[in-house]
C-alpha cells in the first residue's frame, strides 16, 4: 500500500481497465453466490399459488388461469413467464427434487440480474455502477422468487432506449416490465415528456401509443376471456387488501400489534387516492414547467433526467402505496442508486438497498421461537415455522440453533417485533422522503451530473449496509453451523 504522497492507497481503483475488470467481476461474482445459495430459500407462501397456475394451465388451458386459480394478483406477463419456464423444467425432468427444482427456477432471475448489471455498467461509470449491481433488492427477488429483477431490467432498457430517441423499442420494454407488475407503467408520462423535450412530439406520441398498444396485446386475451374475473384478480384485490410491510400506511396496524380494526381497511384504501393525486401532480407540474426538463436535460444531462424524473414517481409511489413490498424495492432502488454520494447522502441510498433484508430480518423471532406471523394478504395468523419449513428445511435448522444460542432475547424480542418493524416502517419513511425531497430540489435547480464522486474500488458505506445481507443468506445455506 502506497502512502498518499505516492498515490493512491489500497482498495480504491487504479485506473479505468481496473474498473472495467471490477464492472465484469462482481456482477459475475454476485451471480454465483446468488445461484449457490439461492436453491435453500424459496418464498413458499407465493410459489405454492404460481405452481396452482401451472397445474391450471397445463389441465384447463392458459386462459383459465385467473378465473378458476385461487390468487392470481399479476398482470398477465407473470402468469405466462412462470408457466412458461416452469414447463420447460419439467420437461427437461428438472423438478424431480426440490434442490433442482428450485435452482433451475433461479436460474431465468439470475440471468435478467446479469442483463441488469449490463445495462448499469454500459450507462454509468464504475463508482456509481457498483451501488446499482451490488443490490440487495436484486437477491432478494432471487432467494423468494419473484419477477422484480425481470421488471427492473425492462426499466433500465426502457431508460437506454428513451436516451437513445428509440421510442418504438421503448414503448414495448415499458410495457413489458408494466405486465408483470403494473405500477412502473406510471412511467410513461415522464418519458413521454422527456422525449418530447428532447426529440419532439412524433417520437413521444409513437413511444405513447407503442406501450399503450403493447400493454392491450398483451393484457385483451385475458380480459376478454372472463373480465370480472381478471378485474378482481389483477386490481380489485389490491383495492381491497390491508396495508403490509414498508410503507406509512401499514403504521396503525403495527401500533395494534397487528389486530385488525374496520379503520385498517378505511386507511388501506387512502392509498390509491394518494398515489393517483401525486402522479398527477407530477406529471402536471412536469408538463406545465418544461423549463424544468429543459434545464435539467441541459445542466445534468438528458440520462440523469430520465432516472431522475423516474425516481420522483417510483418513490412517490413507495411513499403512499399500502403494500410496502420489498420485492417493489428492486425497481424503486433503480432510479435512485445513480445519484448515490454526489447528490444524495451514502447512508440513504444504502438504507434504500438493504431495506427489504432489514424486514425480514426483523421478523425473524417468530420462526427462531416457533411462533405465529401474521400474513396481511389472508387477514390471518400463520405457525412461522412451518411457512419456514415449507420454503428450506436448512431455515428450519439455523433458526433452532439461533433459538438454543440465545432463547431469551429471541423471545423477547418476539414480543416487541411489531415495535422492532415499527420504528425500520418509521426510518424507511423518512429515508424515501429526504431522498424524494432532494431529488426534487434537485431538479428544480439542477447542477451537472459527477459519475466519478469517489474512486473506492467498492465504497465503504455501500459494503457497510450490504455485506450483513450476503452474509446472513450464506450463512442459512451453508449446511454447517
Amino acid at each position: 500500500m502506497k502512502d498518499d504522497k505516492g498515490g493512491r492507497k489500497l482498495f480504491r481503483v487504479r485506473n479505468e481497465r481496473h474498473e472495467r475488470y471490477l464492472a465484469v467481476a462482481v456482477p459475475l461474482l454476485a451471480a454465483v453466490f446468488l445461484l449457490t445459495t439461492s436453491p435453500v430459500m424459496m418464498n413458499w407462501y407465493d410459489v405454492h399459488y404460481f405452481e396452482e397456475w401451472y397445474r391450471v394451465a397445463m389441465s384447463k388451458g392458459l386462459l383459465h388461469v385467473y378465473p378458476e386459480c385461487e390468487k392470481v394478483h399479476y398482470p398477465p406477463m407473470a402468469v405466462v413467464f412462470y408457466i412458461t419456464t416452469r414447463d420447460l423444467i419439467h420437461n427437461l425432468g428438472l423438478d424431480s427434487n426440490p434442490w433442482t427444482f428450485q435452482f433451475s427456477l433461479k436460474i431465468f432471475l439470475v440471468a435478467f440480474y446479469l442483463l441488469t448489471c449490463l445495462v448499469i455498467i454500459r450507462e454509468f461509470e464504475w463508482p456509481i455502477a457498483q451501488w446499482g449491481v451490488i443490490s440487495v433488492p436484486m437477491g432478494m427477488v432471487v432467494w423468494g422468487y419473484q419477477f422484480d429483477t425481470i421488471i427492473a431490467f425492462f426499466l433500465a432498457l426502457t431508460a437506454v432506449c428513451v436516451r437513445r430517441g428509440r421510442p418504438i423499442a421503448a414503448g414495448v420494454s415499458l410495457a413489458l416490465a408494466s405486465s408483470f407488475k403494473y405500477v412502473p407503467g406510471i412511467l410513461v408520462i415522464p418519458f413521454t415528456l422527456i422525449l418530447k423535450e428532447k426529440y419532439g412530439s412524433r417520437p413521444a406520441k409513437i413511444f405513447f401509443l407503442t406501450s399503450a398498444i403493447t400493454v392491450a396485446l398483451l393484457w385483451s386475451p385475458f380480459i376478454l376471456y372472463d373480465p370480472e374475473a381478471f378485474w378482481k384478480q389483477a386490481f380489485l384485490f389490491h383495492m381491497l387488501r390491508l396495508p403490509q410491510d414498508l410503507t406509512p400506511l401499514n403504521i396503525p396496524l403495527l401500533l395494534t400489534r397487528w389486530h385488525v380494526y374496520p379503520y385498517h381497511f378505511i386507511i388501506g384504501k387512502l392509498s390509491g387516492p394518494l398515489i393517483i393525486l401525486g402522479f398527477v401532480t407530477l406529471a402536471l407540474w412536469l408538463w406545465k414547467r418544461r423549463e424544468i426538463l429543459q434545464e435539467s436535460i441541459r445542466t445534468s444531462g438528458l440520462k440523469h433526467t430520465i432516472w431522475g424524473s423516474a425516481a420522483l414517481f417510483m418513490l412517490w409511489f413507495a411513499l403512499t402505496t399500502k403494500v410496502g413490498n420489498p420485492y417493489y424495492i428492486a425497481w424503486i432502488y433503480l432510479w435512485v442508486f445513480p445519484f448515490a454520494v454526489w447528490l444524495l447522502p451514502s447512508w440513504c441510498v444504502g438504507f434504500l438497498n438493504t431495506a427489504p433484508f432489514l424486514l425480514a430480518l426483523s421478523r425473524l423471532p417468530a420462526a427462531v421461537c416457533n411462533a405465529p406471523v401474521f400474513v396481511p394478504e389472508d387477514v390471518r395468523w400463520y405457525p412461522a415455522l412451518q411457512l419456514l419449513g415449507f420454503s428450506t428445511p436448512l431455515a428450519v435448522e439455523k433458526a433452532h440453533q439461533l433459538y438454543l444460542a440465545a432463547p431469551n432475547f429471541m423471545r423477547l424480542w418476539y414480543y416487541h417485533m411489531h415495535q422492532t418493524e415499527l420504528v425500520l416502517v418509521v426510518v424507511y419513511t423518512i429515508v424515501v422522503t429526504k431522498t424524494l425531497l432532494d431529488l426534487l430540489k434537485w431538479i428544480r435547480d439542477p447542477k451537472p451530473a459527477d459519475e466519478r464522486p469517489h474512486d473506492w474500488a467498492i465504497h465503504p458505506m455501500l459494503l457497510a449496509f450490504t455485506l450483513p445481507a450476503y452474509i446472513f443468506a450464506l450463512y442459512i445455506a451453508l449446511p454447517i453451523g
